[in-house]
């Protein structure tokens, strides 16, 4: 049972991923893109490559 959630959840990670990529082409000025889950916490995220990060990892987590 564990290894099926852990594989469902690799499997919507490689979708988010992959969706990042398109979100990010949209504009240049997007930083970086994120998925938060209902209680405002970063599940996952990517930082546009070269680019310095304004906030720590901490502060990006719990952004919202």
């Amino acid at each position: 049972m564990a290894i099926a959630l852990i594989q469902k959840w690799e499997k919507s990670l490689e979708i988010f991923r992959s969706n990042w990529k398109g979100i990010k082409s949209l504009s240049k000025s997007f930083r970086y893109v994120d998925v938060i889950n209902e209680y405002g916490k970063t599940l996952t995220g990517t930082l546009k490559s070269g680019v310095k990060p304004l906030f720590s990892r901490n502060q990006i987590r719990n952004e919202f």
